[in-house]
């Protein structure tokens, strides 16, 4: 068992401190996955309506071959495959971004290099000065992974960059609530708990290949208390939420007067 706080490819997290009982924290990226999102709902709609109009030369074949399922299953495949694609795309720029600002060496896939090249302008544009970098967190209840905490013109940033084509999406005010309200930063192998920069701002670094910008959030004690209630609804779900419905009855199990169910 790790030492300190570290995570599976599920994002759930682990603490393990010395003196303390081993905790299992769900992530914040997780947790806001209970929140009802009609954007991405939309998106995923207009996604599939636009891959029925631009196949609709092979939807009878389709239809043939894998009958109504099957060509409705491909149809939605085509919303599965573009966001794996953009989810792809973000998590290979957050992790030549993390490398950038480290100083260590990258190699920087062609299709990436309009991505890496606006965030590079940014950083030249904005001079930040980084004071934490992919960072875990624990907090009341949960833990997550910031992208980074900045000094920006005498103030201090936390930042989430962003690569979609859509957005910024207001949910994201929540996300980082719940990073900015962090109890302590943890690391793998290290028995050690450090402590969170206090944050003056919170942003979205939107990067995209014509150029990256900062978003400024209005993140109060609103939006953490608002992260915390989804929170409590994302725990009932998968406690609670699995047996609340029991079994049916008939009205002699409920001790009616015989009269009643003669």
């Amino acid at each position: 068992m790790t030492v300190g706080l570290s995570r599976d490819e599920r994002h759930v997290y682990t603490a393990d401190y010395p003196g303390e009982p081993e905790q299992t924290l769900p992530g914040v990226t997780g947790i806001l996955n209970a929140l009802n999102k009609p954007a991405i709902t939309r998106w995923v709609g207009n996604t599939v309506a636009e891959a029925a109009v631009l196949h609709r030369g092979d939807l009878e074949k389709w239809v043939q071959l894998g009958g109504v399922d099957g060509a409705i299953d491909l149809l939605k495949n085509a919303a599965e495959t573009k966001r794996d694609t953009a989810a792809s795309i973000g998590a290979q720029v957050h992790s030549i971004a993390d490398a950038i600002v480290k100083g260590q060496p990258v190699v920087i896939p062609e299709d990436l290099a309009p991505f890496v090249m606006a965030y590079q302008r940014w950083i030249e544009d904005f001079q930040p000065e980084f004071l934490a970098v992919e960072e875990m967190i624990v907090g009341d209840g949960y833990a997550g992974t910031f992208d980074s905490i900045a000094k920006i013109a005498g103030e201090t940033w936390m930042c989430d960059i962003k690569t979609g084509a859509t957005g910024p999406y207001k949910d994201t005010a929540l996300q980082l609530a719940a990073y900015g309200n962090a109890r302590y930063i943890g690391r793998p192998n290290d028995p050690q708990k450090y402590g969170m920069p206090h944050v003056d701002q919170f942003a979205v670094i939107r990067v995209r290949p014509e150029g990256a910008e900062l978003i400024p959030y209005d993140v109060t004690e609103a939006e953490y208390e608002a992260f915390q209630a989804i929170r409590v609804a994302y725990v009932w779900e998968r406690t609670r939420g699995n047996s609340v419905i029991q079994q049916a009855v008939g009205p002699r199990l409920l001790n009616f007067p015989k009269e009643v169910v003669a």
